[in-house]
């Protein structure tokens, strides 16, 4: 009796083994893998399903051709999405706002998102400073819900990282932009509509490490 139970026991770990391997190999991370082989996917707040990139919801971000995005950029091995209803928002501040350099800031039309292609430039190309080394995204007020955020290196070739879901009276700081080794490197910001398309005033700049 207790060889059966043993058996069944290693049998069960064999199969859960083989099911993790294959998954994994599909770009499929299980919910009860362990911790090393989601530090790439799902700890990053995405997928590679097929290809392409998904939140890890389920939704579609990134339709990808090739290991290029549809405007012709790679991800970057750093790629990241950040979730406004998993972080913290932070409320777009009078303070922050008087600081920094300004990229953007007014109304822009902005396109509904079906899968993160249809994003709308917002200002231009900019630099980022050891004195600026972060960078300011608010979404103040608009016809859209949510607005969403893609940061490009325009040097590299590479998306950084998608910022979802950002409600509008709300503002994201993201750090870690600035690298002295690539001082030189150009970025822009792209922007669409969640769930929609629409006018919306937004701020976009360079800000100092708070």
């Amino acid at each position: 009796m207790k060889l059966k139970k043993i058996s069944v026991v290693l049998l069960a770990g064999v199969l859960t083994l083989g099911i993790s391997a294959v998954a994994s190999a599909n770009g499929i991370i299980p919910k009860n893998s362990v911790k090393q082989k989601q530090v790439n996917t799902l700890d990053k707040g995405y997928k590679l399903v097929n290809g392409n990139v998904y939140d890890k919801y389920g939704n579609l971000l990134i339709v990808m051709k090739n290991g290029f995005t549809p405007d012709g950029y790679t991800l970057s091995p750093n790629f990241s999405v950040v979730y406004g209803d998993t972080t913290i928002e932070d409320t777009a501040s009078s303070r922050v706002a008087a600081t920094g350099t300004d990229i953007f800031n007014g109304t822009k039309g902005v396109p509904k998102n079906t899968n993160e292609t249809q994003g709308v430039k917002v200002g231009s190309d900019f630099s980022i400073t050891s004195s600026e080394p972060d960078l300011y995204l608010e979404y103040s007020s608009g016809t859209v819900d949510r607005v969403n955020f893609s940061l490009t290196n325009i040097t590299t070739g590479q998306v950084v990282t998608w910022f979802s879901n950002v409600q509008a009276g709300k503002s994201r700081t993201f750090t870690g932009v600035y690298n002295s080794s690539r001082s030189g490197d150009t970025f822009n910001v792209k922007a669409t509509g969640q769930g929609g398309s629409g006018n919306v005033t937004l701020t976009v700049k360079t800000v100092p490490h708070s």
